[in-house]
């Protein structure tokens, strides 16, 4: 086992993969020691790569104006990308980043996993198709249940089945919202054309003023990789609403349930990507330390509860 970890390093997998399946054959050889089947557990010694220092693909959180330019990109975009027309990507975007679902989840959904008059509304990911294998009920915003309500009127009908010489008409319900083949590694090619439209949008503002266009031109506002590296692609809608969760002051423990994490220490470490204005206005919440003591009593006994005077030096001859 220690040969192959070495081997699939050398190969180029990363420490998240093969974690997952040190994970899975450790679990394997726990469990013949506690059968009887084995004396003892030959992959005790064996440890999980850091994946903190194995990073592969950094994201970014999309800000609300560049999530908000995306969606109108794809509203009025009439490219069909593996059977997803504009509005239906610009529905799923909007799914997306306010539930935190991740592509293959969204891909599993039909009509029938959606309960957009309940209280609240939820959408319900089946066993099969959740990371953990356990049926999730995700509640959403009532406004996001509306548009899903609106967009399911407007859009045609759809049937996943092939042609035949006799119809074949799907049970009710049972249609993926977001069919096609875009969730097979196609995800973040998707997004990227929506992406490069609202960028192209958005330079095409300053048609008028070439200083401004310039600078925008430089900006790493709706670029698909920043300055720093860091990817916006689909799965960065996870981490924005993860994020956004945690910035609106929401429970650390409140986020994991939402974004359905078994740690909070994955919502802590990864998938929070505070500004630093964000980190700057939380210290202006702080009080301020007063300079100077309050009475005569305190600056002769040094009782009050603030902070003396810091001691002037005197200017030098």
């Amino acid at each position: 086992m220690a040969n192959w970890l070495q081997t699939a390093k050398t190969a180029g997998q990363s420490a998240r993969t093969t974690n997952s399946s040190l994970v899975a054959i450790k679990g394997f050889s726990r469990w013949l020691v506690s059968d009887r089947s084995a004396p003892d557990d030959p992959l005790a010694h064996l440890r999980q790569g850091n994946e903190e220092t194995d990073i592969r693909v950094e994201r970014r959180a999309p800000t609300a104006e560049e999530l908000q330019r995306v969606v109108q990109a794809a509203w009025k975009s009439s490219r069909i990308f593996r059977k997803l027309s504009g509005s239906d990507r610009a529905m799923l975007y909007t799914t997306a980043a306010y539930t935190g679902l991740r592509a293959s989840e969204l891909a599993s959904l039909t009509e029938a996993s959606l309960d957009l008059e309940g209280d609240p509304p939820t959408i319900i990911v089946q066993a099969g198709y959740s990371k953990h294998r356990r049926k999730d009920i995700q509640p959403i915003p009532s406004w996001l249940a509306g548009r899903l309500r609106e967009w399911l009127g407007d859009r045609p009908a759809k049937s996943e089945e092939p042609v035949a010489a006799v119809p074949i008409r799907p049970a009710a319900g049972s249609a993926k919202l977001w069919p096609g083949s875009w969730v097979q590694g196609r995800a973040a090619e998707m997004l990227r054309i929506d992406l490069d439209a609202a960028r192209a949008a958005w330079l095409d503002e300053t048609e008028a003023d070439a200083e401004e266009r310039s600078r925008r031109e430089r900006s790493d506002f709706l670029q698909e990789r920043d300055n720093a590296g860091r990817v916006f692609d689909f799965h960065a809608l996870r981490h924005g609403f993860i994020s956004s969760l945690v910035a609106a002051g929401v429970h650390p423990k409140v986020a994991q349930e939402l974004a359905r994490h078994g740690t909070i220490s994955l919502i802590l470490d990864r998938y929070t990507h505070l500004k630093l204005a964000g980190v700057i206005q939380a210290l202006e919440l702080l009080p301020e330390l007063p300079m100077s003591p309050t009475g005569d009593a305190a600056r002769a006994t040094g009782t009050d509860r603030v902070a003396p005077d810091f001691p002037v030096q005197p200017d030098r001859p």
